[in-house]
């Protein structure tokens, strides 16, 4: 029995709709990441990012011969890293910007 391909499957495709989930699903793990580490090493999330995804996609090749590993997972493993680096990079912005605006004196 055939399945169905979902209906915005026909307008965008499933490597679109997988490249995008992958970019969804490591924005989490970008803001840990640079949540982890000091303020001026943020960048470091996303190459570490790319590292693990990189190994990951080497393993697929090497142990499990059904699946192909891609470099277009990395690059939006390593995409969703960065969007979550930012993310906490404005948050950090903000915060600082309200605590100068509380430290100032009332003249």
């Amino acid at each position: 029995m055939a399945t169905q391909p979902w209906p915005a499957q026909w307008f965008i495709g499933y490597r679109k709709i997988e490249f995008a989930a992958n970019i969804l699903l490591f924005i989490p793990f970008g803001i840990i990441l640079t949540l982890r580490l000091h303020r001026r090493l943020w960048w470091l999330s996303v190459v570490i990012t790319a590292a693990v995804s990189g190994a990951v996609e080497l393993a697929q090749g090497i142990f499990l011969p059904e699946r192909v590993p891609a470099w277009s997972d990395i690059v939006a493993n390593s995409s969703g890293a960065l969007f979550g680096a930012l993310l906490v990079l404005f948050a950090w912005s903000l915060h600082r910007r309200r605590a100068l605006r509380t430290d100032r004196p009332t003249a």
